[in-house]
C-alpha cells in the first residue's frame, strides 16, 4: 500500500500535495458548515418539541465539533500527512455529517407518516370528529332524507385564523388545543341532529339538514361568537382568537358528487375569508341547477305496458 501511495505521490509531483490537502479540507469544512446549518434549521422547526429539538441541536454540535480539527489545520497551514492512512482520515469527517442528516431525515419522515396516519383515521384524535375521508357515508343518508322531503341542506365550515403561525410559534399542541376548542364551539352552536366533522386537517364543518342559507348564517354567527369566547390566544397577551367561516349549499344531481362539490365550495370560501384578513363569514356561490337524469324503465316493463 505504501508503494502505491508512493507512486501516486510521484505522479502528482506536478501538483503541490499541501495545496491539494488544504483544498480538500476546505471543501470538507464547507460541507460540514452546510450540514450544521441544516441541523440547526431542523432544531428551529422543532423548538416546541423538546426531544426533537435536543436531537437536532446535538447533531449540529457534533457536526461542528467534527470540523474543528480541519479548521485548525487550515488556520495553521499544517503539512499534509506523509502516509496514505493520514489521507483516509478525511473520510470519517465527511461521513459523520451525512449520517446525522440521514438520521434527522428519518425522524422527519416518521413525523410525516404519523400525520398521514392521523388523517386517515376514522376519528381525528384532537377533536373527536370524523375525518373527511369517512364523512360521506355519514352525510349521504341525511342528504337523501332532505331530498325526499324537499328541504335544503347546507354546510358551515370554520377554521381558526393564523393556525399555521400558532403551530410554528407555540407548537402543535397549541394548534390542536385551538381545533379542540373550535370543535366544542361548533357542537354547542348546532343542533343534536347536525353532523360535524373535518373538512381538512385545519378546518371543521357542520352539515345542517333542513337549513337554508339565511338560517345557516345565523348558525355561523353563533359559532363565531362561541369560538371568540372559548379560544384564548396561546400567546396570552390579551389578543382575541378569531375564526373564519364559510357557508356552502349542497345542490342537485348525484348525491356523492353534489356533496363533494359543496365541500370544495366551502374550502374555496374559507380561503377567501382568510385572504380578507379572517374573522369573516363568506358564502359560496349557489350551485348550478341540476337534476338527476331519469332512469329508463326496464325492457320487460315496456313490453308489459304495450
Amino acid at each position: 500500500m505504501n508503494a502505491i501511495f508512493a507512486l501516486l505521490r510521484y505522479g502528482l509531483d506536478m501538483f503541490d500535495l499541501g495545496t491539494l490537502h488544504h483544498g480538500l479540507q476546505a471543501i470538507l469544512l464547507l460541507l460540514i458548515i452546510a450540514a450544521a446549518g441544516v441541523a440547526l434549521r431542523a432544531a428551529l422547526l422543532w423548538h416546541q418539541r423538546p426531544r426533537r429539538f435536543a436531537l437536532a441541536l446535538a447533531g449540529a454540535g457534533v457536526i461542528l465539533l467534527s470540523g474543528l480539527p480541519r479548521a485548525l489545520d487550515l488556520a495553521t497551514l499544517a503539512a499534509p500527512p506523509a502516509a496514505w492512512h493520514g489521507w483516509l482520515s478525511l473520510l470519517p469527517d465527511a461521513a459523520l455529517p451525512v449520517v446525522i442528516l440521514i438520521l434527522l431525515r428519518i425522524v422527519r419522515r416518521q413525523d410525516a407518516a404519523r400525520i398521514r396516519a392521523a388523517r386517515t383515521r376514522r376519528v381525528n384524535p384532537a377533536t373527536d370528529l370524523p375525518n373527511r375521508l369517512h364523512l360521506p357515508p355519514l352525510l349521504l343518508p341525511a342528504l337523501a332524507r332532505c331530498r325526499r322531503d324537499g328541504s335544503p341542506m347546507v354546510l358551515v365550515a370554520a377554521t381558526p385564523d393564523g393556525l399555521a403561525d400558532i403551530a410554528a410559534l407555540h407548537g402543535p399542541a397549541a394548534a390542536e388545543a385551538m381545533l379542540r376548542g373550535l370543535a366544542d364551539a361548533l357542537r354547542d352552536a348546532t343542533r343534536a341532529g347536525d353532523l360535524a366533522g373535518h373538512l381538512a386537517p385545519d378546518s371543521l364543518m357542520a352539515c345542517l339538514p333542513g337549513t337554508g342559507r339565511q338560517a345557516a348564517r345565523v348558525v355561523a354567527e353563533r359559532v363565531r361568537a362561541r369560538a371568540a369566547a372559548r379560544l384564548p390566544h396561546p400567546a396570552m397577551d390579551g389578543r382575541r382568537s378569531t375564526v373564519s367561516l364559510a357557508i356552502a349549499e349542497i345542490g342537485d344531481g348525484a348525491a356523492p358528487a353534489a356533496l363533494e362539490e359543496a365541500m370544495a365550495a366551502a374550502e374555496a370560501a374559507l380561503a377567501l375569508a382568510r385572504a380578507k384578513g379572517g374573522d369573516a363569514i363568506e358564502t359560496a356561490p349557489p350551485p348550478p341547477p341540476r337534476r338527476p337524469r331519469p332512469v329508463p324503465a326496464p325492457a320487460d316493463a315496456v313490453t308489459a305496458v304495450r
